[in-house]
């Protein structure tokens, strides 16, 4: 989002939108063309302090592209600043829409995910891998916005914001999810996951590094087939706490993939909180005085 050439983009497509919303006419023409289309949607402003609001913004541009330039050739439209008219008929521009699109869309996919209450804390090495391998494969096919240059430093960010999210903990609680038991891992990786996991034992007074290697190589307990053919029907933390519960590593992987993502959840039940114990609400009294008789 830093990159000059995707600022400059992004800035535009703010203000295409702000140029319909604020005015009563084009508002009003524009709801009225969508209406009779029977496509489009109410455009969105983006806000600062939700990075995903970017992308919802540039998606209902997107998805309002035969409507937009139904406006800017209507004839009752002739308020609209010959700019942002230039703009809607200019395949380029929705050339550079489909493009943004794309690159901002799995990194709002997986902020939403994470930021949600199914998603754990060994969810995330995946994310990281999977929002690079995406953005591998688009950006290639990109030329509008994106030159090598602006390829390799969008690159270069995911990759330095992935070194600064994922901690010892996270590669942990990737090594013990049993889906995938840090398959993608290095080794340099394997070693950090291992040492934070028998730490965390120490710590609970246990001994759990037999456990972890016959875990890791599906050998003793691990070796029989019906411990893994359950997995496919349950979460991770069951499979632990139901198939496993008599292992000392189950206790340390449920303390793991208990832990969640982001401090979302709990942001949100404070709001809640807030909602319903207000200070205007606390003030409230009875509404009458009630009497024995």
């Amino acid at each position: 989002m830093k990159e000059d050439a995707i600022e400059a983009f992004i800035s535009v497509a703010i203000d295409v939108i702000k140029s319909v919303k604020k005015s009563q006419i084009l508002c009003a023409l524009f709801k009225q063309i969508i209406a009779e289309k029977g496509s489009g949607e109410q455009l969105k402003l983006p806000s600062k302090t939700r990075w995903g609001s970017y992308f919802h913004a540039v998606r209902s541009l997107q998805n309002s592209k035969a409507a937009l330039q139904c406006l800017a050739v209507h004839e009752d439209a002739k308020m609209i600043p010959a700019d942002i008219k230039a703009h809607l008929l200019d395949e380029e521009f929705w050339k550079m829409i489909d493009e943004s699109t794309a690159i901002l869309e799995p990194i709002t996919d997986y902020i939403f995910k994470l930021e949600g209450n199914e998603s754990y804390i060994n969810d995330v090495y995946m994310a990281f891998k999977d929002i690079k391998s995406r953005l591998v494969f688009l950006l290639p096919g990109f030329s509008s916005l994106f030159d090598d240059n602006i390829r390799d430093r969008i690159l270069n960010a995911v990759d330095k914001r992935r070194e600064n999210c994922i901690k010892p903990i996270h590669l942990a609680a990737y090594m013990l999810d049993p889906k995938c038991q840090g398959i993608e891992m290095n080794e340099d990786e394997e070693i950090i996951a291992m040492d934070f996991i028998h730490e965390k034992g120490r710590q609970l007074n246990l001994e759990v590094i037999t456990d972890l290697a016959n875990y890791r190589a599906r050998e003793g307990f691990w070796a029989k087939s019906f411990v893994w053919a359950s997995l496919q029907n349950m979460k991770p933390l069951t499979w632990w706490k139901g198939i496993c519960k008599n292992k000392a590593l189950s206790k340390v992987a449920a303390c793991l993939l208990t832990a969640p993502c982001t401090s979302a959840a709990t942001e949100r039940t404070f709001s809640i909180h807030g909602n319903i114990h207000s200070l205007k609400r606390n003030r409230c009294e009875h509404a009458g005085t009630y009497t024995n008789t």
